[in-house]
């Protein structure tokens, strides 16, 4: 798109503080000039500094690292530090994220969803070895690339957010929360069985609700390869059911 730092933009913005017994959800439009590498995140930054402080949204790390920046940019989920407005056109549309517990404006609560994830797949090493802080419990490379891809998530939400299954049933795992089993399960350091991960893995909330629509991977900004983790979760089921190992 040619002479994007001539372009005037037009942002619509979704405003709301659900705790404001008077606060209508509504939008604000706020314009202004295009850039080169002008981002979804400096845009929201100029318009609290110039115009309206009030604006409340998330942001950290502003380098496509920590994932508290993901927003709906014109209906479709991303990090908002890493979305440029030279691939969007001059009316730019900024919603939260639906799926999550609003908060106010474009900030919503990932956290208590990524905790309650964690803690019903208890996402931590389970081993009978005594812990030792001086000495590192070590993996071959060729064990430790696997856990490595899967550890990348960033926990954007971005891949529930992009997941009509995840919207349709508020108990189903998702795929940040399947990504999460498949990496402990290939971690050669957890002790568990498949068998432990069965009443969460084994059903319609977790791997058999997918439907592969493929919007985990379609929006997933480190573009980690979830269809291919959850088919090597479904092979490991599929073994287990008809070799009983």
């Amino acid at each position: 798109m040619a002479d994007n730092h001539k372009r005037t933009l037009t942002f619509k913005i979704f405003r709301h503080d659900p705790d404001n017994p008077d606060s209508v959800p509504h939008y604000d439009t706020f314009k202004l000039d295009d850039r080169p590498f002008f981002s979804i995140y400096l845009a929201m930054e100029e318009i609290q500094q110039k115009h309206d402080p009030s604006l409340y949204y998330d942001i950290c790390c502003r380098s496509n690292v920590c994932g508290s920046c993901a927003v709906n940019v014109n209906g479709q989920p991303c990090l908002a530090c890493k979305s440029q407005t030279k691939d969007l056109p001059d009316t730019i549309t900024i919603e939260p994220l639906r799926y999550f517990d609003h908060i106010k404006d474009v900030a919503v609560d990932k956290g208590r969803w990524f905790r309650d994830m964690i803690m019903r797949l208890e996402g931590w090493i389970h081993t009978s070895k005594p812990f030792n802080e001086k000495l590192e419990n070590l993996q071959k490379a060729d064990d430790q690339l696997p856990v490595y891809e899967a550890e990348r998530c960033i926990e954007c939400g971005i891949c529930i957010e992009a997941c009509a299954i995840a919207h349709l049933n508020p108990n189903y795992l998702g795929s940040a929360g399947m990504n999460r089993a498949y990496r402990f399960l290939i971690d050669t350091r957890d002790e568990r069985s498949l068998d432990e991960f069965a009443e969460q893995l084994f059903t319609g909330d977790g791997v058999f609700g997918c439907e592969a629509m493929l919007g985990c991977r379609n929006f997933c900004p480190k573009e980690i390869p979830l269809p291919y983790h959850f088919g090597i979760l479904r092979r490991r089921i599929l073994k287990r059911v008809l070799t009983g190992k």
